[in-house]
């Protein structure tokens, strides 16, 4: 299950807004959601993973407002749960602001 939302806004969007540049951010954005849900499934904790989402969108360029896990019902904090979760990223790259999410059930 991938998680194309930031690259359908990239297709949606004007010409010049949808360069390589801003595919590459995309695909990118996406590919962290995806690493998030592999932690998930793996048991690694709620901090650790959205601490490591952080750390990898500073390290490709990215400002990141924030890489979280939440409950997907109502978007509260999980406690021990490990299903019902999504993954909702936000991040700036120059003057692009991504956003997207993926639920992270297996």
């Amino acid at each position: 299950m991938k998680s194309l939302f930031s690259i359908s806004l990239l297709l949606a969007s004007s010409a010049a807004f949808a360069t390589p540049a801003a595919f590459d951010a995309a695909t990118f954005d996406a590919a962290t959601l995806q690493r998030m849900r592999t932690a998930v499934l793996a048991g690694s904790s709620i901090d650790a993973i959205e601490t490591m989402a952080s750390t990898s969108l500073r390290d490709a360029g990215f400002e990141p407002d924030y890489a979280v896990i939440r409950r997907a019902t109502d978007l509260g904090f999980p406690g021990e749960e490990r299903t019902g979760l999504i993954g909702l990223v936000a991040a700036r790259l120059g003057s692009t602001r991504l956003i997207d999410n993926l639920l992270l059930d297996p």
